[in-house]
């Protein structure tokens, strides 16, 4: 039976840490599911794009591409939501282990997907200005050069890990508002979408619900 519903943030193997699948297995069960579609955004970059685009060719897959960036948080944050480094403060963090690092700075991350070939473009353009803007290794994007990149066939999904998905999760409709507008102001309409996430569990329709109605 075919699953009408369509993944459309999904890490492999290539985004350490936060995916362990390679795409041609991430498609194969996806195959197996009777899908017709699926994303695929890892962290960064578009590392797995090739093996991707080949392995849903060969199982009659539609691919769709995007990536997952960390953002630099805007300056519009009506009420101090992160400290001053511009981190998520999370209590009891551990220091690493002995010649382990930090890898993830806790910034907050939003979704782009290519919505055609002009979007894929334009995708790539602005993952590698995001890797030439920032300190090697860490890449930050920012609302301002999303918006040079963007205008057409660039989707942007502002999904629960960025700063409007925090305040509504924090039940802060009117943060999330004030968080949105840059990007309302950076994005056309028409390719600025907020990301809700749902897992089928208790409470999650009355939830997204509440969430879809915010702005």
């Amino acid at each position: 039976m075919s699953d009408p519903f369509v993944h459309l943030h999904v890490a492999s193997g290539y985004s350490l840490r936060y995916g362990a699948s390679s795409p041609g297995a991430m498609v194969a069960r996806a195959a197996d599911l009777g899908m017709t579609d699926l994303a695929l955004t890892d962290r960064d970059g578009v590392y797995g794009a090739v093996k991707f685009v080949q392995a849903c060719a060969a199982a009659g897959i539609r691919p769709l591409l995007g990536v997952d960036l960390a953002v630099a948080p805007t300056a519009t944050d009506p009420a101090g939501a992160r400290d001053s480094g511009g981190c998520r403060s999370v209590p009891g963090r551990r220091t690493p282990a002995r010649g382990g690092v930090s890898v993830d700075p806790r910034l907050p991350r939003v979704t782009l997907l290519a919505a055609d070939r002009r979007g894929w473009a334009a995708l790539c353009r602005l993952v590698s200005a995001t890797h030439l803007a920032g300190e090697r290794g860490r890449p930050v994007t920012t609302v301002e050069l999303v918006a040079t990149h963007a205008g057409g066939g660039l989707l942007v999904l502002l999904g629960p890990h960025s700063e409007v998905g925090e305040a509504c999760v924090a039940h802060r409709p009117d943060r999330a508002r004030a968080l949105l507008r840059p990007w309302r102001a950076a994005v056309a309409a028409e390719d600025l979408l907020v990301e809700i996430v749902s897992h089928g569990g208790p409470g999650d329709a009355a939830r997204g619900a509440r969430l879809a109605g915010f702005a």
